[in-house]
């Protein structure tokens, strides 16, 4: 009775719960669960090794605990070989791929196991062979509209019923095709038929099937699908409008927005490993030898087991044949193999913007940017003529050709093209043109302006996320320390890492020039001289490994330098020679300090005015130092030892003995100027023909003067015809 009693109680208190809370509880919703995406490359012909490393990989997604909801897994088809690829006529994959290999991928996908994930299959060209039946056993599907996909059997010369039953189950599990399709990518010279049927509905069948329709009067109208007399090879546009697959997408970057993902899909660097790290640093100019450097040591590394490659960069570029060089060795590594990371820590300017868009992922610092003006300039036409490599990049890194071509040139007017399908991409006018996408419609134009900051970048999906620091780069891989940068020299590294102080070029010229200058000044000294040859030798060797010297930098300073020491020493007075010459001396070290002759951008002519101002200032710190010390150097403990110091007693008696000749006599007497004094020069005085020094005045050859001073064999004269 108490029992009864008590359940009785138990349920009135439910019940009296349930109405008072009833609305709160029909309020309140699950807050929803950020779901995780992956993406995975599938490299065909898919071998052994490669088919384990994806399953591995999809297993443990999978597997991972449901707390963020059912993960996303992208299957990106490519070739295994990006170089083999390129060089291909063809722009497909797949062929070559084992049934049995396919089929075993094909069925993971559609097992149990499978369903825990949502696959999508992501085809950016063409498949053919049995690459298609892993596309089936996916979710999803999305491919580029110029895509195509067909001819499952291309490599066999008949298709048996094993083969073909696989290929209906897979189908089946998913439901993506019709089974005639499906036959007719077995069967080679099949037609695939759309048959509108009487009775109502639409049927698609083979030509055998559709002859049976006719006979029994069931077709009210029939349209062929693919091309007469060939086998069936149907484009993505085509697949799209049949209602076959789920997406049409041309640009990467649309993957997150066509998918409805929170974020960018990651790698599954967790799935992988262990990661051997290598770090190269991309400092200042692109040059030659720099390059050559970073291959160098980017091949060492490879060879000693690094399969994680970051690539810090702070460049203007300079060098556009050698950055598509360097993005070209990046963009052909195997992904499968080795990762490639660029973190961009300062700028990528005009070329240098090449390399970080080549690597597997792309990371920014806050206040870094990408593209702009830089050291080389960079014309519209010079962009047209690289269009086809900047093509290939953009398909060896599944980017689309304006995203190598705005940075590149901020010239080139870039747009945001789509079709009516929906589908993507950026790029300029010329390229729409090669490529022959007449039914592309142009849209917002990209204004990339003198650099893409960061939140731009993450905007547009270029970029993966800010980072700032290149550890920060790499925690995505589960790497948490980084080696120090390689390079092939340390020597060459410390140097770099002196001419990255923006300080020290202007104080080594000023010491350069303040040695000189007591170099001529102190009879004797040598200390001086060889201080200045050191800091001149040190400016030039630091401006050569940034690439900004060659052999006219060097001539202009040396000859520069040649003609001044003819006009102190050689020519009276100071004239063309000694002007000339210093013109020469601040051209070769502006000029050493950039790698163009005149600006042509907005960059450098930023950079040709900090140049002259820094090589200025050196100078106006030469006369500065020079005025401060003129009185007080000799007295300087480390500077006495250069001089004599003769007692004043003697000092009269010295400059008496040092006299070779005696021309009192012609103080106050005038004459005529036999050259031109500027400010020495000659004068006939009487009968003499003598070595005179004008009072401050250039005066010309043939002037009447009058000799106000003597001292000792000085001759002062002024003219009288002033």
């Amino acid at each position: 009775m108490l029992g009864t009693l008590s359940m009785a109680l138990g349920w009135t208190a439910s019940l009296i719960l349930a109405f008072a809370l009833g609305p709160i509880a029909l309020a309140w919703e699950p807050s929803p669960q950020e779901e995780e995406s992956y993406r995975i490359r599938v490299a065909f012909p898919l071998s052994s090794t490669e088919e384990d490393r994806i399953l591995r990989q999809l297993s443990e997604i999978a597997n991972l605990p449901q707390t963020t909801g059912i993960p996303t897994v992208i299957l990106e088809f490519r070739a295994a070989s990006t170089k083999a690829q390129s060089d291909s006529n063809e722009e497909t994959v797949g062929s070559g791929t084992s049934f049995v290999k396919a089929l075993g991928l094909a069925r993971w996908l559609t097992s149990v196991e499978g369903n825990r994930v949502r696959s999508v299959a992501y085809l950016p060209r063409s498949i053919r062979g049995h690459a298609v039946l892993i596309a089936l056993g996916c979710k999803e599907i999305m491919m580029a509209p110029t895509a195509t996909l067909g001819e499952a059997n291309l490599n066999e010369t008949s298709s048996d019923g094993t083969v073909k039953q696989a290929y209906r189950d897979i189908n089946q599990a998913r439901q993506l095709f019709p089974v005639a399709a499906i036959d007719s990518f077995l069967e080679a010279g099949s037609q695939l038929y759309q048959v509108e049927l009487r009775s109502g509905g639409t049927k698609f069948v083979l030509a055998k099937e559709l002859e049976e329709l006719k006979d029994a009067s069931e077709v009210l109208s029939e349209n062929q699908i693919g091309l007469p007399g060939q086998s069936v090879v149907l484009p993505g546009k085509q697949l799209r409008g049949l209602r076959w697959i789920t997406h049409l997408i041309q640009d990467p970057s649309e993957l997150s927005q066509l998918l409805e993902l929170k974020g960018i899909p990651k790698d599954p660097t967790s799935f992988e490993g262990p990661w051997t790290p290598a770090v190269f640093e991309l400092r200042g100019n692109v040059t030659t030898r720099g390059t050559n450097q970073l291959l160098r040591a980017m091949e060492d590394a490879t060879k000693k087991g690094a399969n994680l490659l970051l690539f810090d960069i702070d460049s203007p570029g300079g060098a556009v044949e050698e950055s598509i060089r360097l993005a070209q060795v990046i963009a052909s590594l195997d992904s499968n193999k080795i990762r490639t990371v660029g973190f961009i820590s300062g700028v990528a300017r005009g070329d240098a913007s090449l390399i970080p868009l080549a690597c597997d992922s792309l990371y920014i610092a806050k206040e870094s940017s990408l593209g702009g003006s830089g050291e080389a300039t960079i014309s519209v036409d010079d962009v047209v003529r690289l269009q086809p490599t900047l093509a290939q990049l953009a398909q060896a890194t599944d980017r689309t050709i304006g995203e190598f071509e705005a940075p590149l040139s901020n010239q080139v007017e870039v747009f945001r093209y789509a079709t009516p399908e929906g589908a993507q991409m950026w790029a300029s006018a010329t390229s729409i043109q090669k490529e022959g996408m007449g039914n592309w419609t142009k849209g917002e134009q990209l204004k990339v302006g003198e650099g893409l900051r960061s939140e731009q970048l993450l905007k547009l999906h270029w970029a993966r996320a800010i980072r700032e620091s290149r550890e920060e780069a790499v925690s995505d891989y589960g790497v948490e320390t980084l080696p120090d940068p390689l390079r092939s020299n340390p020597v060459e590294l410390f140097v770099q890492r002196l001419a990255e102080q923006s300080w020290l070029p202007p104080l080594l010229i000023t010491i350069g020039f303040f040695a000189l200058i007591m170099e001529l000044s102190t009879p004797g000294a040598t200390l001086p001289g060889f201080v200045a040859a050191i800091c001149f030798l040190l400016f030039f060797w630091m401006r050569f490994l940034n690439g900004t010297v060659e052999w006219l930098e060097v001539l202009l300073f040396v000859g520069g330098g040649v003609f001044i020491a003819i006009e102190l020493f050689l020519l009276p007075g100071f004239g063309v020679f000694g002007f000339g010459g210093i013109l020469m001396v601040f051209m070769g070290m502006i000029l050493a300090s950039q790698t163009f002759l005149w600006p042509t951008n907005a960059y450098q002519m930023n950079e040709m005015a900090w140049n002259m101002s820094q090589v200025a200032g050196a100078c106006i710190g030469v006369f500065i130092g020079l005025f401060l010390l003129r009185n007080q150097l000799e007295n300087l403990p480390f500077f006495r030892w250069l001089r004599l110091d003769p007692d004043d007693e003697n000092r009269e008696a010295r400059l008496e003995r040092e006299v070779l000749a005696h021309f009192d006599h012609l103080s106050g007497k005038t004459g005529i100027t036999v050259t031109s004094c500027v400010p020495s020069g000659k004068a006939k005085i009487g009968d003499e023909v003598v070595n005179v020094l004008s009072d401050g005045i250039l005066i010309e050859e043939g002037v009447e003067v009058r000799v106000v001073e003597v001292r000792g064999n000085t001759i002062v004269v002024t003219s009288l015809h002033r």
